[in-house]
């Protein structure tokens, strides 16, 4: 941290004074560093999440729930470029899927009806419809906030209302 302040004397009658000292600041609680079409966030944990502050934790569409991954940041780009991308996505692809993705801005994601979460996301036809990421972010952060609020975790039935 720089303070400055005024004192002694310069050219004009004043002479200035540059102090440094330790700067503190709390991390944010998470930091968002990526997402991904599905709606999915990557975050580095700052001590609002359960695990390991500087771990990489993931929430997506389909579970609601922020997963360690248990590496930092660093460790996201390497895992993005080199990791299994394949294996870690299997269960929120679909056939077509890379023709799909290849028409979405980056801003962009898709949203899923029925939501991923539920069971008949997997087990019947899903719409799929191309939105903002903020839209996906605010969605999966509600969702998860009244499904906690009620007690309900993952593979607890729910019965999805739509209101108008």
């Amino acid at each position: 941290m720089l303070a400055f302040e005024r004192s002694g004397s310069d050219d004009r009658g004043s002479e200035r004074q540059i102090q440094t000292g330790p700067t503190v600041r709390t991390p944010p609680p998470i930091l968002v560093v990526a997402h991904d079409v599905m709606g999915g966030f990557f975050a580095v944990n700052g001590g609002g999440l359960t695990g390991e502050p500087g771990h990489v934790h993931y929430f997506g569409q389909d579970t609601l729930v922020w997963q360690d991954l248990r590496f930092g940041y660093s460790g996201l780009l390497r895992w993005a470029l080199a990791g299994d991308l394949d294996r870690f996505y299997a269960n929120l692809r679909w056939d077509g899927w890379q023709e799909d993705v290849r028409g979405v801005n980056a801003d962009d994601g898709f949203s899923v009806h029925p939501p991923l979460w539920s069971r008949e996301s997997r087990t019947g036809p899903v719409k799929r419809a191309v939105v903002p990421m903020k839209e996906l972010w605010a969605y999966g952060m509600d969702a998860k906030r009244q499904l906690d609020a009620k007690g309900v975790g993952p593979g607890d039935p729910v019965k999805i209302v739509v209101k108008g």
